[in-house]
């Protein structure tokens, strides 16, 4: 897993370092002291993951993830716990605050790993189909959504494909939970992997835009804080 540490603080920058350079999976293959120097990195060396502090000079960790398009993960580092929310939105997979408790390094590390194989993996779900059983990966799946009046659920899939199958969402939600998918709301599934913002929509409800469709999908009140913390933001 290829790293990059973005971080203006040089005795922070090493601490960090001597956590990853204990996991023998993990390369740091670049250090930026702050957000420009992150950026062109970024854009350059193209890394799996880059851990970014929030408070950096020219830009801020926040700025370079919002002018990010490569695919990566990004972690953000910060002193401060308010800007969990702004993170939540740009796509972050953890939100760590200092001090950096080595542990809690770790954990992230470990599900970043985990979804780094969920991907790479080509996992499918047998679905039923005019009679006929279809078998989509799972890696394609963008989000499900309950059809009115009868028992269909519509996959929305990468590259704007839509399937209409048989099924329940109870059921579906039961078959793949242990996937990264979870439910938003009771007419929508997730896929939490392909997430690109989360917006505030007002009354504690939320926008989902997501990586690979240009639709958009509701997270209710009732299932966010479930949500909210399966992805490890904090307010």
């Amino acid at each position: 897993m290829r790293v990059i540490i973005a971080e203006d603080n040089p005795i922070e920058l090493r601490y960090i370092k001597n956590i990853l350079s204990k996991d023998s999976d993990i390369v740091i293959v670049g250090e930026a002291n702050n957000g420009v120097e992150a950026i062109n990195l970024i854009s350059k060396i193209k890394p799996d993951v880059a851990f970014l502090d929030i408070s950096m000079p020219v830009k801020s960790g926040l700025e370079v993830a919002k002018e990010l398009n490569e695919n990566i993960s990004i972690v953000f580092i910060t002193a401060y716990d308010h800007f969990a929310l702004e993170a939540f939105s740009v796509g972050s997979i953890d939100y760590i605050l200092k001090p950096i408790d080595p542990e809690r390094l770790v954990k992230t590390i470990t599900r970043i790993k985990k979804i780094t194989y969920n991907k790479n993996v080509t996992q499918k779900i047998a679905v039923s189909m005019k009679k006929q059983m279809l078998f989509i990966a799972l890696n394609k799946i963008i989000y499900l959504e309950k059809l009115p009046l009868v028992k269909k659920i519509l996959f929305t899939l990468e590259n704007g494909k839509e399937i209409n199958v048989s099924g329940t969402l109870d059921g579906f939600e039961k078959r793949l939970r242990n996937y990264g998918f979870v439910r938003s709301h009771k007419s929508y599934i997730i896929n939490l992997n392909k997430i690109n913002r989360i917006i505030p929509w007002g009354d504690n409800t939320y926008l989902v835009k997501f990586t690979g469709t240009e639709k958009e999908v509701m997270i209710s009140r009732f299932y966010f804080p479930a949500i909210k913390s399966l992805l490890r933001i904090h307010r």
